[in-house]
């Protein structure tokens, strides 16, 4: 194994039984199943991993559907240099 039996979370903690084997580049972001792209990790670790992926698509989603990033409001100091420089800052 490339890994030499620890753990590819980074955790240098060895492997036991019950190992996990997760994609290190996500399917979902272009990855393969290509067996170069998969890694073997703890169970507890592939878990946490994996539910950490899944807040992060989960506000992705949020985002694109409320039409991208909103913009931050220009605060009063942002609109009297933009009057005074004429937005040429």
């Amino acid at each position: 194994m490339r890994q030499e039996n620890i753990c590819a979370c980074g955790c240098n903690e060895p492997l036991e039984s019950g190992v996990h084997y997760d994609h290190d580049d996500p399917l979902h972001l272009g990855g393969s199943n290509d067996i170069e792209n998969f890694r073997a990790l703890k169970p507890r670790h592939h878990m946490a991993k994996s539910a950490k992926e899944a807040r992060t698509r989960a506000k992705v989603a949020r985002i694109q559907e409320q039409g991208g990033l909103l913009k931050k409001k220009k605060s009063r100091a942002d609109k009297f240099a933009d009057k005074f420089f004429g937005g040429n800052r």
